[in-house]
């Protein structure tokens, strides 16, 4: 089933370029996408921008379908590097104990709760809420987000999945609002956007090289 929904994902991601280059942004060099380029039929120019934008929501919908094996990575730059966040982790909390320790954040860090991952208080930083579990055995900080649906996204500061800087290089100079080209990083395909928080790849299997 997830090699369904990841090879789904791949395909919808090829689609969202393929209608990029056939709707938002047409010119002679589409030909790549499209048998030929049709200028004259385009929609106007706010209807191109509200099309970009829902192909984008949809995109990013459909990567979080990905998250099961730590396949969604948030990168961040910090000071001294890149910081990457994980769409997986070892401390899940339920979405009641997130939406309550929000509501509590302050800048110096709101009350202390009680969590099954032990005390957890709440950050409120420029780019969003950090949760604190100082006692948790690993993942010991989680970022809230909410997702391109509305749901609520908790980014896991410990995950399986590792890349190097190099590879991260290559992913954030890649990343476009609506999603920059495929890369293939050793034995995986990505695919990099861009949001508030930062780069969001999706990452999934490529097939053995011949």
């Amino acid at each position: 089933m997830k090699r369904l929904l990841l090879r789904a994902c791949e395909k919808f991601c090829c689609a969202v370029c393929w209608l990029r280059c056939a709707v938002l942004a047409p010119s002679p060099n589409s030909m790549l996408c499209l048998g030929r380029c049709a200028p004259g039929a385009l929609p106007s120019a706010r209807s191109r921008r509200i099309f970009s934008q829902a192909l984008t929501a949809l995109a990013l919908c459909c990567a979080w379908l990905a998250h099961a094996e730590d396949n969604v990575l948030l990168i961040q730059q910090g000071p001294q590097g890149f910081v990457v966040w994980h769409g997986e982790g070892e401390s899940r909390l339920d979405d009641d104990t997130a939406l309550e320790l929000m509501a509590s954040a302050t800048p110096e860090g709101g009350p202390e709760r009680p969590t099954e991952f032990g005390p957890a208080r709440a950050y409120e930083l420029p780019e969003g809420v950090l949760i604190r579990l100082p006692a948790a055995a690993k993942d010991r900080a989680l970022l809230v987000d909410r997702d391109a649906c509305g749901h609520i996204k908790l980014w896991h500061a410990e995950g399986t999945t590792q890349l190097t800087d190099a590879q991260l290089t290559d992913i954030v100079l890649s990343a476009l609002p609506e999603g920059g080209p495929r890369l293939r990083l050793d034995g995986y395909y990505a695919k990099a956007f861009v949001g508030k928080l930062g780069v969001t790849v999706t990452l999934w299997k490529a097939p053995p090289r011949k």
